[in-house]
């Protein structure tokens, strides 16, 4: 028991984290390329660490669904975060001299990136709200739904990490 009061008092402060840097984004303080790709990449970790923390708890067999819930609900945050926010302003991207794996077809084909964003937001939100239910089945096949929206846009514009 004391172990999951930690795994959720961490996420609770990577949130937090996050919730912060985008905070100053959206409060239009300029932020230099280096600072968008930082705060973008910090976000984008966020992502992952919930998404890995669902996997978890999927995997264990015995999902708290607590747990679930919460996971659920950073992931519902973020989805809606990032269509407000400018994580992907000009000339942060590769080539650009940045440490980033954002591919330039983010900005060439701004149309088709805006659609996952949307498939995200949107497939981000009916997890939350089936994980509230407190049906597992339900929401791991959800999970699942959403997690194939990330591995589709990762291929068309996320670059292969080469380290």
């Amino acid at each position: 028991m004391q172990m999951k009061w930690i795994e959720m008092g961490a996420a609770l402060v990577v949130a937090a984290a996050g919730f912060a840097a985008a905070s100053a984004q959206a409060q239009g303080e300029a932020q230099t390329p280096q600072q968008a790709v930082a705060s973008r990449q910090g976000s984008y970790r966020e992502i992952g660490a919930a998404m890995k923390g669902l996997s978890d708890q999927f995997r264990g067999g015995n999902p708290a669904s607590m747990m679930v819930t919460r996971y659920a609900e950073q992931l519902r945050d973020y989805g809606a975060d990032q269509l407000r926010q400018t994580w992907f302003p000009a000339h942060t991207g590769l080539g650009q001299g940045l440490q980033t794996q954002a591919k330039p077809e983010i900005w060439s084909k701004p149309a088709d990136f805006d659609a996952y964003r949307t498939a995200f937001a949107r497939e981000s939100a009916a997890l939350a709200a089936v994980a509230k239910t407190g049906n597992m089945a339900q929401t791991q096949a959800q999970y699942m739904k959403l997690g194939k929206v990330c591995a589709s846009c990762h291929e068309g514009f996320r670059a292969k990490d080469k380290s």
